[in-house]
């Protein structure tokens, strides 16, 4: 879905707790679809993730490789200085060549494996949203990483 206003991740992070700030999970979802329309633009991105990868590792376009999507979505949804929300950086297969890395949005407070997985890289852009954390790779496979600014008390 390209649409920027989704009522449906709006309403799956608001349900994160009702601790949740609707406005805050309005611009999280507003953010990760814009972040992913404007990098689908300014790396010119091929359709197919393993075509982008190869045009990145061969010097062909900016960008496009799963950690650049994370890292560019992740200090887009820092800037928004979220108070009801915490971000988290998920990675499967470390260190390996499968490894893909995405964003992982939770209440504050709320264990990492009950947020929403946001991933720009899967769908060349295009967001793909997963309720469970957990279905980024198998037992052990997901680590998490708080993201400090977004963690601090005020």
């Amino acid at each position: 879905m390209w649409s920027s206003d989704d009522p449906s991740l709006r309403t799956q992070i608001a349900a994160l707790s009702p601790t949740v700030s609707p406005d805050e999970a309005r611009r999280v979802a507003y953010t990760a679809y814009m972040t992913g329309r404007e990098l689908h633009r300014e790396w010119r991105v091929a359709w197919l993730p393993g075509i982008q990868n190869f045009l990145v590792n061969m010097g062909a376009r900016k960008g496009g490789l799963c950690f650049q999507w994370a890292t560019e979505l992740l200090v887009r949804l820092d800037a928004l200085k979220l108070q009801t929300l915490e971000l988290h950086w998920a990675e499967s297969g470390p260190n390996t060549g499968a490894e893909h890395n995405v964003i992982v949005v939770t209440a504050r407070g709320q264990p990492f494996g009950e947020g929403i997985l946001l991933d720009l890289w899967r769908y060349s852009g295009t967001l793909n949203k997963s309720e469970l954390a957990r279905r980024l790779g198998g037992r052990g496979d997901v680590a998490s990483k708080q993201v400090r600014s977004t963690t601090k008390s005020n």
